[in-house]
């Protein structure tokens, strides 16, 4: 295989014990597709349709399993696909990233069971999960604080470029960063060495001078924690159905009329009561169909201070009560969305 960027032929002819080796353009080894553009594309592709046969899969057991359980399938089993190697390619370019990012949200609406007009920060922060491009720059960087610490082989710790201060006498503020070495193409500016060098000159200090790779990781990942909520236990509650129709209440994207005209699906955003609006507050506590059913789940929350008993206390919990508590909650909302009849539960 002949590595180019350009359309340009060559004819060699290579032998080998008197036979003679085909050019190819393309070449698998150890699992990872190599392209003679020096492009990533073949093996994105093969990453998408690999992926896509296990989403199929998962797809199937929507109803059957857990959210936990599906949740667990997704880490264990799928998302490794997405990133072995991801280190090498992470330079594959945004259409190729985007379309590897739209088959994580289409894991995360499976696990959830929100629907496809569900924007992609309600499905994160359900989740709690954090995008694949956070999680590459993540595994570059700590490849990268191995091989700068001397835990790789001598051939790749001489990519390593010296540190800003190594080219003058004079004390600098940033003497600690590395060089970005010059690229002229953008496929060459965006390759391991030079794009990880950019992350780890946006590092503290401090984090980079850490001992050891798992205090690095557990730095690094603190940030991106931060960022993102942990996830309730209670969320996870629940006969399948159920925890999703819970699911979507919680997040306004429910098959209520006002959820549904948000999106365009329907015209009409009116509950069947008369109300001009049928969102999740008027469908838990203000709709007439449900009065008796709603007097029955209040007053079994009658130990909650009325104060509190909320749109956000039915379908969140709150973390000021304990596991049970939150438990006895979500079982007396379930018990209404069943009475009231209003979504589908077999």
């Amino acid at each position: 295989m002949l590595f180019s960027n350009t359309d340009v032929r060559y004819n060699f002819n290579f032998t080998f014990n008197g036979n003679n080796i085909p050019i190819t353009t393309s070449h698998k080894h150890l699992g990872v597709t190599l392209s003679s553009d020096a492009k990533w594309n073949n093996h994105i592709e093969n990453i998408i349709l690999s992926v896509s046969r296990h989403l199929g899969i998962l797809r199937k057991l929507k109803y059957r399993l857990s959210r936990q359980n599906l949740e667990k399938l997704y880490l264990v089993y799928i998302r490794p696909i997405f990133e072995y190697a991801c280190e090498i390619w992470d330079n594959c370019g945004v259409c190729y990233s985007t379309k590897l990012e739209k088959l994580q949200l289409d894991a995360a609406r499976i696990v959830t069971g929100l629907p496809i007009f569900t924007k992609t920060d309600k499905l994160y922060s359900e989740t709690g999960w954090t995008t694949l491009s956070s999680r590459r720059h993540n595994r570059k960087l700590q490849l990268f604080y191995n091989i700068k610490n001397g835990h790789a082989p001598n051939y790749l710790r001489e990519l390593i470029p010296p540190t800003v201060q190594s080219t003058t006498i004079y004390p600098l503020r940033n003497g600690s960063d590395l060089i970005i070495p010059f690229c002229r193409l953008s496929i060459t500016t965006e390759s391991f060495i030079p794009s990880t060098v950019k992350l780890w000159n946006r590092l503290d200090q401090f984090d980079r001078n850490l001992d050891t790779l798992t205090k690095f990781k557990k730095a690094i990942r603190k940030e991106q924690s931060d960022n993102t909520k942990r996830i309730p236990k209670h969320f996870y509650y629940g006969p399948r159905k159920l925890n999703i129709i819970l699911t979507q209440l919680r997040n306004s994207y429910s098959f209520l009329n006002y959820d549904l005209s948000k999106v365009n699906i329907v015209n009409d955003a009116a509950c069947s009561c008369g109300a001009p609006r049928e969102d999740a507050f008027h469908y838990f506590f203000t709709c007439p169909n449900y009065t008796e059913i709603r007097r029955i789940m209040m007053n079994n929350l009658n130990w909650v201070q009325t104060s509190d008993l909320n749109l956000n206390l039915l379908t969140r919990g709150s973390d000021d009560l304990t596991y049970e508590e939150n438990i006895n909650i979500i079982k007396h909302v379930f018990n209404f969305i069943k009475s009231s009849k209003r979504f589908l539960v077999v």
